[in-house]
């Protein structure tokens, strides 16, 4: 489920209207960076931006970088002019998203609502947003396991998404 999600994130980032080229990562995210803050000029709100691993590690060729990690993420804080910086495999190597925190929306259907009453699933934590239910067949000794999800990430206005190229330094 959580593999889905991101899916999707990255799927409508890689659409976002912005665009910013620069030789290396430093240049790209610096241009993209003057982008994101142009867009949401009258807005207060924290920069973020989305890598591949490898750009990152051509940069740490010849910078030091501490990566930290949380929730199965790995991320930056204060990079390169960004309040965080998430690494990723699902972005393509030689692009980068970048937008603020206030544009990205988090939504769900929580599984304690009418589905619960008619599918007794068992959801996870304070906000049941993943739901487990298992069907057990004594004849055939068989379990089947059903997950169920109703949650969305994405940017709310694609405009306000900047779709960054790494080019090669010297190119």
């Amino acid at each position: 489920l959580q593999s889905n999600i991101r899916n999707s994130f990255f799927e409508q980032l890689s659409k976002g209207k912005g665009t910013a080229t620069g030789a290396g990562l430093q240049a790209a995210l610096a241009q993209g960076f003057a982008k994101v803050v142009t867009a949401f000029e009258d807005d207060i709100a924290q920069t973020i931006a989305f890598i591949n691993p490898e750009d990152l590690a051509t940069y740490q060729a010849s910078h030091v970088v501490t990566l930290e990690s949380s929730f199965g993420l790995q991320y930056l804080k204060n990079f390169l002019g960004y309040d965080i910086v998430i690494v990723s495999s699902k972005v393509p190597k030689g692009k980068a998203y970048a937008t603020v925190t206030n544009n990205l929306v988090f939504a769900y259907a929580s599984i304690n609502g009418e589905i619960d009453k008619a599918f007794d699933f068992v959801a996870d934590g304070k906000t049941p947003m993943l739901g487990v239910a298992h069907d057990i067949n004594y004849s055939r000794l068989t379990a089947e396991t059903i997950t169920l999800s109703a949650t969305k990430l994405f940017a709310e206005m694609t405009g306000g998404v900047v779709v960054i190229s790494i080019t090669a330094v010297g190119a």
